[in-house]
């Protein structure tokens, strides 16, 4: 559910979608809580999509399309994601 709606706000955008990795597990989450000026944050990942990411979730090769992509720190450094991602890296 979660997924389908981050998905449909990126189409509403008119973001190109083609590219997304989609899997039927369970949406990653981090949710902000703001009280008083202060924030407090909870992380639903273990056992998610993004965190149990496999090879074959992924494309083979990069459209000539894209010039950047980003990898934010905390998935680098986590398997098995890390490793799939370092691997389409070097493929690609």
């Amino acid at each position: 559910l979660f997924g389908e709606i981050l998905v449909n706000r990126l189409k509403g955008s008119a973001s190109d979608t083609s590219s997304l990795c989609r899997s039927d597990r369970p949406t990653t989450l981090a949710l902000l809580t703001l009280l008083d000026g202060q924030s407090s944050y909870v992380f639903y990942d273990e056992n998610t999509a993004r965190r149990m990411m496999l090879p074959d979730d992924m494309a083979h090769t990069l459209s000539n399309v894209i010039e950047t992509l980003f990898f934010e720190g905390v998935r680098l450094a986590v398997d098995p994601c890390a490793a799939v991602y370092i691997a389409f890296l070097n493929k690609n």
